[in-house]
């Protein structure tokens, strides 16, 4: 019986399953767009998931970025989304991994020691130590060092692990708010009292109670877990996941295990705790997502998936930028308007009468795909 539920499934997702999207992908009515002529008002950076020593594309899209930053003017912010050091963040002093994992943030450190503009780090699931016993601990060391070693002051947010909402103003009209989603989804020991918490619904009221208060302004919100994905994290799998597995994590995993693929599927959508189809996940998804249905034209931001994405839901914008280091796939159904699986990052460019978007992707060649975000 098992086995026949599980061949209905595999047969159920051959039929349903999207394809997955390969270098650069777009829905026909999203249109590229030329950028005007003119400067915009403000620009952001958005670059996910880098926590690896940057080689091949990855070291390419570090040039690139790098080189961006150093022209860009004050007018301007750099966000790293999160999972800046893999596998299980910043260990403590003395650990045989130190030196290497100071040396995947310095490299990240480097690409805005010519940069004029504003520095914002979020912390990912991996910085939590991948939500292990010590994950506090190991999020509070990587804060202390990345402070230490930018010498911008605080750029580490929200500060010492508490969830936030931390609401910045670069620019009169717009308001950007940081959160740590881990704290969230971390099980184990995390700040609370010192956050000015009493319980977890606290922190959902206080979210609801800032975004209310930024009603007017152009709202982007920047967090390390999504709201929508078409990738592994989202629940979208295409159909060779349920034929290969391995081969999700594997170079050499092109090994056809058909019944063993659907069941991990269909087990991984069963309710793992990082992933959108989790119940916990989604009780905070949820909440966030209402309160945005109040802020059209709203945007928010995150990494964890890893690729780029672009995706469109009551009139609110979601964008995934998560391949500083890594790429996983990405199935084209509903919401995507865009998508790339490369490693690559995001820019945003705002003017007086729109925000444009660009992707920039890195592999065997890179490209830019820009488009207007239509409210």
């Amino acid at each position: 019986m098992l086995f026949r539920l599980i061949g209905i499934g595999f047969l159920s997702a051959l039929i349903w399953e999207g394809c997955s999207v390969g270098r650069m992908w777009h829905a026909k009515s999203l249109k590229s767009f030329p950028p005007p002529k003119d400067p915009p008002v403000y620009s952001i950076w958005l670059l996910g998931d880098a926590g690896r020593l940057p080689q091949g594309p990855a070291k390419a899209l570090f040039d690139s970025l790098k080189a961006q930053l150093t022209r860009a003017s004050s007018h301007s912010m750099l966000v790293f989304l999160g999972d800046n050091v893999y596998p299980q963040g910043l260990a403590s002093e003395g650990h045989s991994e130190r030196s290497r994992q100071e040396e995947i943030l310095a490299r990240q450190v480097a690409l805005y020691e010519s940069f004029p503009g504003t520095v914002l780090w979020l912390a990912g699931n991996h910085d939590w130590q991948r939500g292990g016993p010590e994950g506090w601990p190991a999020r509070l060391r990587q804060e202390a060092w990345i402070e230490k070693k930018s010498e911008r002051g605080n750029v580490y947010l929200p500060d010492s692990g508490c969830p936030g909402p931390y609401v910045l103003r670069p620019n009169p009209g717009l308001a950007l708010v940081a959160l740590d989603t881990q704290w969230w989804l971390h099980e184990t020991e995390r700040p609370m009292h010192s956050c000015g918490l009493e319980t977890e619904d606290d922190f959902l009221k206080n979210l609801k109670d800032t975004l209310a208060h930024l009603w007017g302004s152009r709202v982007v919100l920047v967090g390390h877990h999504p709201l929508l994905s078409r990738g592994p994290h989202g629940g979208a799998y295409p159909w060779q996941a349920h034929v290969f597995p391995l081969a999700e994590h594997f170079r050499w995993g092109w090994i056809p295990m058909p019944l063993l693929g659907t069941a991990y599927v269909l087990m991984r959508r069963a309710g793992y705790i990082q992933d959108l189809t989790h119940r916990h996940y989604q009780r905070w998804r949820d909440t966030l997502l209402s309160a945005l249905k109040k802020h059209p034209g709203s945007v928010y931001v995150s990494g964890h998936d890893h690729g780029l994405q672009y995706l469109k839901k009551d009139n609110i914008h979601f964008l995934v930028s998560g391949s500083g280091s890594e790429t996983s796939h990405i199935v084209r159904g509903r919401n995507l308007m865009a998508a790339a699986n490369r490693r690559g990052y995001v820019k945003l460019e705002f003017y007086n009468n729109m925000l444009l978007c660009y992707f920039y992707t890195f592999g065997k060649k890179s490209e830019c795909f820009t488009f207007r975000l239509m409210d």
